[in-house]
Formats: structure tokens, C-alpha cells, sequence
């Protein structure tokens, strides 16, 4: 199977790049590509940039180059959700908008000519929600994400959106565009992101520039390691290694890093 993969900071596609084995490298144009195995599965890497635009057309041309048999998104995401704390991760069941409205006759939310939301893909939502049962310490649930061009830490603003979707959870830049773009081509998407943050709550996001210095240094010695070990093994390893790490931020990045990863290899 082959995999696509979209991240919109270089920091998320890094981490992903490293892991990969018989790595090739591609440019078209502005994109990036990074092509390799995880497991028995084909994954092409890209990294699109923040907003709707640049997720689109990353999606685009992911699809025409690569012609992926599905599409993952991940990277970070603010919690609209009482239920969601710091660290958590949202596996889309379904997408919208919440800055489009296109008139009388439309949904808040819809394009139209379009769906008010878009679905997320069933078999990869069932597959990301069965890592809860594996012991990783990052709680996963599955709901609305809501994306739009601004990054939005008002809470007043936060509390509108949730009105207008009250079965929203997350809110994003880039996973509803990615999601219009596979339903016009007809590819299974789900997109994946850790909380970030919640109403009220900011701390994650001023110590995320010291959080990847140090994960950095994590991840050199997990590669390290992965060169004498099997997958299970360096499962093993890298479990035991965010054990010994005392902050758990850094444990909840290692953690995300690690249920990407699973999602590729075993889907």
C-alpha cells in the first residue's frame, strides 16, 4: 500500500522523514518530497505549509505525482472540547469549515456545491482509535475537526466556533482543505493531530522550540538503536526512553511520533 503522508511544519516532517528506510528524495516545484518503506507499506512524505492554500495544493499534487491509496494529515491542534486535555490526540471522523459561508441555501461551513462536512475514512479511524489499547499514555478520540485560516487562541472566538459546531473537538489550519481535496480525487483521509492546546490553556505552545531541541537529541539515539534492533524491540526502547524523560510534554510528542509511525506500518 502506499501512504501519503502531509505535514504542515518542517519539525513533524522531519521526525517522520528520519524513520523511513530506502529513502529516496524528490522536488516539484516548492514541495519536498521524501519517498521510503515503514514496514511493508510505501510512504510519501510532504510537507505543505500552514493554510487552507498550501494544503490544498500539497494534497493536489501528493495525489497527482504519488496517486496515494490514502492520505494521512498530522500535526498539531487547538481543543474546543471539554472532554480533550493537552496532549490528546483527535482522529477526524469528520472535517468542516468553520470561516466559509457561501450564502442562503448553504450550511455555515459549506462550499458550495459541495458536503458541509467531509467524512473521515472509516477502516484508518478504527485502525488509529485501536492504539488505545496498546498502553501509550496519549488518550486518542474521534471527532470534528474544524479547520480555518487563523490561528485562534480568543477564547471568545473558540466559543463561537464550538456554538456554530458543538460536536467539534479540534480546530486546524489545513485538515478540512486536505479533506475536499480527497474527496474530489476519491482518496481515503484521516487526519491526526495532537492538542496543543486548550481554552485557558498556552503552555504547550511557548515551550514547544525547547521541546524540539530536546526530542531532537531523543530521536539521534532511538535511530541509533533502531539499526540493532527489530520494530518491536525499538518500540520497547522508545517507550522506556520517554519513561526517563521528565516533562511530560516531551513524553506526549515521543508518544505521537510513535502512533504515526504504527498507523503507517500496520494499516
Amino acid at each position: 500500500m502506499t501512504i501519503g503522508v502531509i505535514s504542515a511544519m518542517d519539525s513533524e516532517h522531519r521526525q517522520l522523514a528520519e524513520r523511513l528506510q530506502e529513502k529516496k528524495v524528490a522536488d516539484y516545484g516548492n514541495l519536498h518530497y521524501v519517498e521510503g518503506m515503514l514496514g511493508s507499506n510505501r510512504v510519501i512524505l510532504t510537507q505543505c505549509g500552514i493554510g487552507k492554500v498550501n494544503a490544498a495544493v500539497g494534497a493536489t499534487e501528493l495525489i497527482r505525482r504519488f496517486a496515494p491509496d490514502c492520505i494521512v494529515s498530522t500535526g498539531v491542534a487547538g481543543g474546543i472540547d471539554a472532554c480533550l486535555k493537552v496532549t490528546d490526540v483527535v482522529a477526524s471522523d469528520s472535517l468542516a469549515y468553520h470561516d466559509v459561508w457561501c450564502g442562503d441555501g448553504n450550511e455555515y461551513g459549506q462550499v458550495q456545491g459541495l458536503p458541509a462536512v467531509y467524512k473521515g475514512c472509516a477502516p484508518l479511524l478504527e485502525h488509529a482509535l485501536s492504539l488505545n489499547k496498546t498502553g501509550l499514555e496519549s488518550r486518542i478520540h474521534s471527532g470534528l475537526i474544524c479547520t480555518g485560516d487563523r490561528f485562534i487562541t480568543n477564547r471568545t472566538e473558540l466559543d463561537a466556533i464550538k456554538r456554530r459546531f458543538p460536536a467539534g473537538l479540534a480546530v486546524d489550519m489545513e485538515s478540512a482543505a486536505i479533506a475536499q481535496t480527497c474527496y474530489l480525487y476519491d482518496i481515503p483521509f484521516l487526519s491526526f493531530r495532537i492538542i496543543s492546546d486548550t481554552p485557558g490553556v498556552v503552555l504547550f505552545r511557548r515551550l514547544l522550540d525547547r521541546l524540539t531541541r530536546l526530542r531532537r537529541r531523543i530521536r539521534r539515539l532511538v535511530l541509533v538503536l533502531r539499526r540493532r534492533t527489530s520494530s518491536l524491540m525499538l518500540l520497547s526502547v522508545s517507550r522506556g526512553m520517554i519513561h526517563a524523560v521528565n516533562t511530560n510534554l516531551t513524553n506526549a510528542l515521543i508518544i505521537f511520533d510513535i502512533l504515526v509511525i504504527r498507523i503507517v506500518v500496520t494499516f
